[in-house]
């Protein structure tokens, strides 16, 4: 199952030029003081809930998940909030969530 295709796509483009020594590593203990490990962990968790079976538990944690980075994606100027509203529609409307 894919979760979020779209909005997936386009943080990951956006923070892979704003940050491209980025690598996917996850990262259990972030907070604010250490945001240059914020990309690598949003990529992580891209990446991981990608491979999510379809069942109610996992479509909640991969909303959770995407909500995370999608306030990430926010913080670090790649996205603004409608851009995020308008990705989010597209995904529920083909199907993404």
């Amino acid at each position: 199952m894919r979760y979020y295709l779209n909005t997936v796509a386009e943080i990951h483009k956006r923070l892979m030029e704003k940050f491209p020594d980025a690598i996917p590593e996850r990262n259990l203990e972030l907070d604010k003081k250490d945001s240059a490990k914020i990309p690598g962990h949003m990529l992580w968790l891209m990446v991981n809930m990608q491979d999510f079976e379809r069942s109610e538990k996992k479509t909640a944690k991969a909303g959770r998940w995407i909500s995370w980075v999608q306030h990430c994606a926010h913080d670090l100027g790649l996205m603004k909030h409608e851009e995020i509203r308008r990705l989010c529609e597209k995904d529920s409307d083909e199907g993404y969530i």
